[in-house]
């Protein structure tokens, strides 16, 4: 049996650019978007945003990840299970 994985793309973000980050990654090919913050489970940075994309494949995950600011500390992970 295959474990499933799910490819994601990370940004941390101030609060003011978690729109516009949010629309950056799905004009590259995001189909969701998780946002945590200082008041989710999973939490961010007091006072930033962590964006966690979720994309199609690893390639579309990787051809978003490169044209992104690196001001946002971008990087491609993956999920794996069905936890997700």
């Amino acid at each position: 049996m295959v474990t499933p994985r799910f490819p994601v793309v990370i940004v941390d973000v101030s609060e003011d650019e978690a729109d516009l980050a949010s629309f950056e990654l799905f004009e590259r090919g995001a189909t969701g978007i998780e946002v945590r913050d200082a008041t989710t489970l999973a939490k961010g940075n007091e006072g930033y945003q962590t964006l966690v994309a979720s994309f199609a494949d690893d390639a579309s995950a990787s051809a978003a990840l490169e044209r992104l600011p690196e001001a946002w500390s971008p990087r491609q992970d993956a999920i794996v299970g069905d936890a997700w």
